[in-house]
This record gives structure tokens, C-alpha cells and sequence, in this order.
């Protein structure tokens, strides 16, 4: 009895020394994943696990570029609010502006504190008579749809 169960032991720990089995990331200079390989014996993902990753990987790819094409706009100055923090006045320039804008300024308790249409190109929001606090100001087009939102200090 004893030789059965002394062989199967030895199949066993034979098994779990060349059952490891691990995933390798391979990484670009920028951080983004460009790689996955399986390193020893190890036995070949389902092809569905494959596609998942593709699609993940294609979906960070372009939740960057978006974040990079955000980042160019700003840079070339569509929309910039200024003073920031402020004291009375917000002054907003917009470059291009379309017609039937609007703009709202919100308590971080979600009050609506000012809004108006937006009829010129710079526009200043009276911002005196409001508490000090962080508000959020949010331009918006004829649609509806949020063109523009950044945080203002009041001080």
C-alpha cells in the first residue's frame, strides 16, 4: 500500500514543479501595455481572453489620444477662463464662438449661482455677492451638449 501512495506523491509534486506558469507584460517607454506573453508550461489562453485584451487595449489607445487631443485644444487657447482664483469679476474669452451658447456657474452643491446666453467672445461673470468657494463653470452649446467646463475659486 504504501508504494501506490509513494508513487502518486511523486507524480504529484512532479506535476506542480513544471505546472508553473506565469503572464509577462512587456511596456513601452510611455507606460502602456504592448505585450503579453505566457512564460512556462503553460496552456494557451481561450481566444476570447485574446480578443478582451485586444479591445481593452485598443480602448486605452484611445481614451489617450482623446486626452492628448483635449490637451492640444486647450493649449491653443479655445476657451480660458481668468483671474483664477477670483475676487469679483471671471473674465471667459472663447475663440470660436457659435451662436446660442450659454454658460452656468454651480455650487459645488450643485445650486445653480449665475447663468446666461453668451453673446460675444469675452464675457465677465459678476461673481461679487457669491460666497468664497469652489464652483464649477460650465459652457454649453445650442445643443445642450458641455463645451467647456473648469473649476473657479472664489475667494
Amino acid at each position: 500500500m504504501k508504494i501506490p501512495i509513494l508513487v502518486f506523491t511523486i507524480i504529484l509534486i512532479n506535476q506542480m514543479i513544471y505546472a508553473q506558469c506565469y503572464i509577462q507584460y512587456t511596456y513601452d517607454s510611455s507606460g502602456n501595455r504592448t505585450k503579453r506573453e505566457y512564460v512556462g508550461n503553460c496552456a494557451k489562453p481561450a481566444p476570447n481572453t485574446d480578443q478582451a485584451e485586444a479591445t481593452l487595449d485598443s480602448l486605452q489607445s484611445a481614451t489617450t489620444q482623446m486626452r492628448t487631443e483635449l490637451i492640444r485644444q486647450d493649449q491653443e487657447g479655445l476657451i480660458f477662463a481668468f483671474p483664477n482664483p477670483a475676487e469679483d469679476i471671471i473674465h471667459i474669452t472663447i475663440d470660436k464662438l457659435e451662436p446660442n451658447w450659454s454658460y452656468q456657474v454651480i455650487s459645488m452643491s450643485g445650486h445653480t449661482v449665475r447663468q446666461s446666453n453668451i453673446s460675444d467672445t469675452m464675457i465677465a461673470i459678476d461673481i461679487k455677492d457669491i460666497p468664497a468657494a469652489m464652483y464649477s463653470c460650465i459652457i454649453y452649446d445650442q445643443g445642450g451638449q458641455v463645451v467647456y467646463k473648469t473649476k473657479i475659486i472664489k475667494k
